[in-house]
Parts: structure tokens; sequence; C-alpha cells
């Protein structure tokens, strides 16, 4: 397992969630953002998800976009049972 630190934390990752932090972090300016089709609201919300991810092996989100850009990190996606949140697993 690898440790990552982020927002004076210690996160105990594997190497997929790692690969998804990095990927995450190399998101550095907005035209970046843009080729993720990312807002900056989305943007900030990764690192919640993704720490949801490491912790408990399953995240959640209401948008849509946050969704895919997981997906496209090859996370299982699905819409909960509820119609309005995505549930994101490794």
């Amino acid at each position: 397992m690898l440790y990552k630190w982020y927002d004076g934390k210690k996160y105990r990752a594997n190497k997929k969630t790692e690969a998804i932090f990095i990927k995450w972090i190399s998101i550095d300016n907005a035209v970046d953002m843009r080729k993720n089709k990312l807002t900056l609201v989305q943007y900030e919300t990764i690192p919640y998800v993704w720490h949801d991810l490491v912790q408990l092996g399953v995240g959640r989100t209401i948008s849509p976009e946050v969704a895919n850009w997981f997906k496209k990190q090859d996370c299982k996606v699905r819409m909960n049972s509820d119609g309005i949140n995505y549930i994101i697993m490794i």
C-alpha cells in the first residue's frame, strides 16, 4: 500500500487510487480542466470522492461530469436507486 499526503492528512492508497490521485493532481490550469470537461467546482470535488474511495472503497457524487471523469479512470460508475447519486467503485 502506498501512503499519500493530501490536505495535511495521510491516506493509505492502493496503486489504482494512487493513479487517480496523480491524474487529478496533474490538472493544474484552466486548459487542462477544459480538456477533462470539468468546471472548477467539479475539479474541487474530486478529492472528496477520492478520499471516500480510499477509505471506504465507494464514493458518491451527484455530478455526471465528475462520475464520467472517474469512469475514464477505469472506475465502475452506476446510478444509485434514488436516481440522483452516482456510485463510484474501484
